[in-house]
């Protein structure tokens, strides 16, 4: 999640003394537009009836703009909330947080070198807040430049040294990076600064499982869980945790829990069937696959599952029609590879005659 930044600033005490006297009734829009904790849908009609008035000017004018705007994005209305920051920047080309909310809308429509544009501006308007630099972090890691991520987030947390979210996500470049010491180093300490971020946990058991450490993996999930019990993601991952302990009943138990949290989420069903499979049972492995697909039509992994379990059952020409589909839709992809070559080599062998 990227860093929100309320568009309040406190206004210098010169401005606040000069005699602005305020009504009841503006006085009741302003708590409601500035208030980060404010309902999507009253934080824009309390800045709304603020701006109708044509009262606010200068400053103020730009911190309500942007606050509206921050209500329209935390609706999911980009295009209205990006109209707002324009505006805002336009009266006042200098605050920085208006662009860096611009920034998290272009983040939020995946125009991620348009975000990365205005969290630098924001960047060199306010070079000692490191939650730009946080930010900016983010679109450098979707656009898989680690490198550059990795330096935003050291100079994020050389400015705040216990900035959390910071850290995780110097964690999650570590990790997808393959230097899982010191992803677990970061990960760690974001739950002993606080104890309570589950997400920290779940990326620890991430790595842990990338490490071949399934107890702590296990651990790690089991604490993500108890935090978040309505997380699916979590329970998903705990799956594969049960799978490689050769348990496929908790698997399943997880996996079930996991879709009636999230009955319309592909990936679950994906999950599923490998449980499915594990038991032996591929015509219901198949049927989740199915679904999954139905669900997620690219889902690359549940081509190349589907056409293993074809293989297992010995349909070896839709076995392999689903891996060659797999490898024209993503020719990196080795597993597709290996469960090819090997629906290829049983297509060849001869059989056996009774």
């Amino acid at each position: 999640m990227r860093a929100f930044i309320p568009c309040r600033a406190l206004l210098p005490a010169l401005i606040l003394g000069a005699g602005l006297m305020f009504s009841p009734a503006r006085a009741d829009d302003r708590a409601p537009c500035d208030n980060r904790d404010t309902p999507p849908d009253v934080k824009i009609a309390a800045c709304s009836a603020r701006l109708s008035r044509n009262e606010v000017k200068g400053k103020d004018l730009a911190i309500t703009l942007c606050n509206r705007g921050v209500g329209y994005a935390a609706k999911g209305d980009y295009d209205n909330a990006l109209a707002d920051y324009d505006k805002s920047i336009g009266v006042d080309p200098t605050y920085a947080r208006a662009f860096d909310s611009r920034g998290n809308a272009y983040y939020s429509k995946r125009d991620y070198d348009r975000a990365i544009a205005d969290y630098g501006q924001a960047i060199k308007l306010d070079p000692n807040s490191a939650i730009p630099l946080r930010n900016r972090a983010l679109a450098y890691r979707v656009k898989r430049d680690y490198d550059r991520a990795l330096v935003d987030l050291n100079e994020a947390l050389r400015l705040d040294p216990k900035f959390r979210d910071a850290i995780n996500d110097r964690g999650l470049v570590y990790e997808v990076k393959n230097d899982y010491d010191r992803a677990i180093a970061e990960f760690s300490e974001v739950v002993r600064l606080d104890p309570k971020f589950a997400p920290a946990f779940f990326s620890r058991g991430l790595v842990y499982g990338a490490k071949g450490d399934v107890d702590r993996m296990k651990a790690d999930y089991d604490k993500a869980i108890e935090l978040n019990p309505t997380q699916a993601a979590y329970l998903n991952g705990r799956v594969y945790v049960w799978l490689r302990k050769n348990d496929t009943d908790h698997a399943m138990a997880d996996a079930e829990q996991a879709l009636r949290i999230a009955p319309t989420f592909g990936y679950l069903y994906n999950t599923r069937g490998e449980v499915w499979r594990a038991k032996g049972d591929l015509d219901r492995a198949i049927a989740d696959y199915n679904e999954a697909l139905l669900r997620t039509p690219n889902l690359a992994v549940a081509l190349v599952n589907r056409g293993a379990a074809y293989r297992a059952k010995g349909d070896l020409s839709r076995a392999i029609g689903d891996l060659d589909e797999a490898i024209r839709r993503y020719s990196s992809y080795g597993t597709a590879y290996a469960e090819r070559g090997l629906a290829l080599q049983a297509k060849r062998r001869p059989r056996s005659r009774a």
